[in-house]
């Protein structure tokens, strides 16, 4: 319950709350972490989180319900009825039909690291194609927008290629077809 709850709470995020709420603990109330982007690994940390998080509960959520509704499936109760213990039931049997989901969806995530990535390097001064693409914007400097969408998009049809063939590895049924 209290797992769902954070799930939920991670997935309803958006970037630029996350972002702020994140500077105002580590780097005001704490101490811990610089407020931008600074080079080395602690200027990493709280960009990362701000993208990672809401994504984190979105496919945890949906992770979550694969797993509660792959234990239900046929094949556990016969697994369980071989005398397979419950970890080995989860481990080779549940979380591969569980995992299905969170395969697919992990093409829109890269989409959305994408899009989140605009207002995260923009909050956290930290250099890259996001906020590129929005100087480009607001200069008009056309062949630099274009530029960098071509490259998303071939980015993006990329990860969809690797996440097609990563569900033919993970599900036997669509090797087959």
């Amino acid at each position: 319950m209290l797992g769902s709850g954070l799930e939920i709470g991670a997935a309803a995020l958006p970037h630029f709350w996350l972002a702020s709420a994140l500077i105002v603990v580590f780097s005001g109330w704490l101490g811990l972490l610089p407020p931008v982007s600074t080079p080395g690994p602690a200027g990493l940390v709280l960009p990362v989180l701000t993208l990672a998080l809401p994504l984190a509960g979105f496919l945890g959520q949906v992770m979550r319900e694969s797993m509660l509704t792959a234990l239900e499936a046929p094949f556990v109760i016969s697994a369980r009825a071989r005398g397979e213990s419950e970890a080995g039931i989860r481990r080779v049997h549940v979380l591969r039909h569980a995992s299905l989901p969170g395969i697919s969806l992990s093409g829109w995530a890269f989409g959305s690291l994408i899009s989140g990535a605009v207002v995260v390097e923009t909050i956290f001064a930290r250099p890259g194609l996001g906020r590129t693409l929005l100087n480009a914007v607001t200069v008009q400097d056309v062949p630099v927008v274009i530029g960098v969408v071509l490259f998303v998009a071939t980015a993006y049809i990329l990860m969809t290629l690797l996440t097609d063939l990563a569900q033919r590895v993970a599900d036997p049924r669509l090797r087959r077809s």
